[in-house]
């Protein structure tokens, strides 16, 4: 026998709103209606268990345009799996968790992510789909308009688009500055890597423009554990600072804004300068 099909055209504000736990079959008598015993009545659940997983699977008959077509309710009854360890609100989340995947990789494409950034934005997208899964939940708990999952995705990425990294940018000039300046205080020399496997300046250089010193710390100079933060040993030192804080930190104050990335930086820098004067007094 076929299973009881889902309507996705009636026109009432509930029965469109997939999210809606009131959504109904399909009345007696209309075409394509048939009993809603038999589909489920081999897995032993209850007609209210049937109904409660129905909400569920109504997601795949969201309000985007392409999920138009009428779902049928035994592709969710088939796929239940240990219903005794999972209720219906977290079945419910789960539900939304994998549509929104799937609604990505229809959107982005199945390639495989590459690369610092790659890997960062993949993340990214998996935690923003939790988010659209929770928001779903609120608003199907306090029944409040149903936000579709693109919907969801184009105010996220435009709350990105609204935090350009100007601390990232900002750091990144301070930090090629100083290392120009350090070169200008040692007689613009580039010590033997011998000296300075780091191609850069002498250590004494290093020292009078502000590097760490533990002794000189505990004398009064305490500015000693924040100008670190900003200067490099040599110029592949610099690059590969420069590198990393491209490509991670320039996501990071994207996604959490330029007074968190400053702070992570300022609090996480200094944290390890303070360790490194307690731990290792001897530099």
């Amino acid at each position: 026998m076929a299973p009881p099909l889902l309507s996705s055209s009636s026109k009432d504000s509930d029965l469109n709103d997939p999210r809606t736990p009131s959504r109904r079959l399909l009345p007696p008598g209309s075409p394509g209606y048939q009993p809603p015993t038999a589909p489920y009545a081999s897995t032993g659940m209850t007609l209210a268990e049937h109904l409660e997983l129905t909400s569920a699977s109504a997601l795949s008959a969201s309000k985007d345009e392409d999920d138009a077509d009428a779902v049928s309710v035994w592709d969710v009854i088939s796929s239940r799996t240990a219903p005794e360890r999972i209720s219906g609100a977290l079945a419910r989340r789960l539900k939304d968790f994998n549509f929104a995947q799937g609604k990505r990789r229809a959107y982005a494409g199945k390639a495989a992510p590459v690369g610092i950034m790659g890997i960062y934005d993949y993340i990214a997208g998996i935690r923003r789909d939790i988010e659209w899964a929770e928001d779903a939940a609120y608003r199907r708990s306090h029944d409040l308009p149903y936000l579709s999952w693109r919907d969801f995705e184009l105010a996220k990425t435009s709350s990105l688009r609204n935090n350009p990294p100007i601390f990232t940018y900002a750091l990144g000039a301070i930090c090629v500055s100083l290392m120009i300046w350090e070169f200008s205080v040692n007689d613009w020399v580039v010590e033997p890597m011998g000296v300075n496997p780091m191609a850069g300046v002498s250590a004494e250089t290093l020292i009078e423009c502000g590097a760490r010193v533990t002794p000189l710390i505990i004398t009064g100079q305490a500015w000693r554990l924040v100008t670190p933060l900003f200067l490099h040993s040599g110029i592949i030192h610099l690059v590969f600072n420069m590198m990393v804080l491209l490509f991670v930190g320039r996501g990071l104050e994207k996604a959490h804004g330029t007074a968190a990335a400053a702070g992570y930086f300022l609090i996480g820098g200094y944290g390890g300068n303070v360790l490194s004067a307690l731990f290792l007094p001897q530099l």
